[in-house]
């Protein structure tokens, strides 16, 4: 019971959020993912042609992940290539897939642009927060480039896209901020972006 009421809250406050933002219906509906491995879930985007850009550390040391769509449908991809420093890893679906495509930007969100983050947290598939660009790339942490984010993500939204308010994938999530407290730690909604200019950077390689 306190599960569900959790995920009842985060969905909640994700529709809450949505309706204040500006945005008027999802973007690039279809295009979100969510990569599937053996004990563990992130997120994803389909860029085309088979391309999906998820996190490093969503598929970890794997080969091959299961990915799932939002129509239900799953598909098998492989590992092309994993870049830690960036957190940034691409797969390519084993077989053609019908299904929608997200156009990847290669400009940097500016600082206080409304943009929304899409992936699929705990045990909820497939939702979108929207937010505010709060801080411009810097290195931080395990990061060699990330933008900070003040909406409100969650584990299992790694890997999802950040669009525009056009629809374009202008970042990728891959982490948030979790801060001391008692003897653990509290997540606070300030997350990690890397940039798209850096993803465009690392698939020109």
């Amino acid at each position: 019971m306190t599960i569900i009421l959790k995920a009842l809250s985060v969905l909640a406050l994700s529709v809450a959020i949505s309706a204040c933002t500006g945005f008027s219906r999802p973007v690039a509906t279809g295009s979100t993912v969510k990569v599937m491995l053996e004990g563990g879930h992130g997120s994803g985007v389909h860029i085309g042609d088979r391309f999906v850009i998820t996190a490093a550390h969503v598929v970890g040391t794997a080969d091959s992940v299961d990915v799932k769509a939002d129509d239900g449908s799953m598909h098998r991809a492989a590992v092309l290539w994993v870049n830690k420093s960036y957190d940034i890893a691409l797969l390519r679906y084993a077989k053609p897939a019908n299904m929608a495509v997200a156009n990847l930007s290669c400009r940097e969100a500016k600082v206080g642009e409304r943009v929304r983050a899409a992936g699929s947290p705990g045990s909820i598939d497939f939702i979108t927060n929207s937010g505010f660009v709060s801080g411009s790339a810097r290195k931080h942490g395990p990061w060699a480039s990330v933008l900070v984010f003040d909406g409100i993500v969650a584990p299992g939204m790694s890997g999802g896209p950040v669009h525009d308010a056009t629809g374009r994938v202008v970042g990728i999530t891959v982490g948030l901020m979790a801060v001391p407290m008692g003897f653990g730690a509290s997540l606070i909604p300030v997350s990690y972006i890397v940039p798209s200019s850096a993803v465009c950077m690392l698939m020109a390689r």
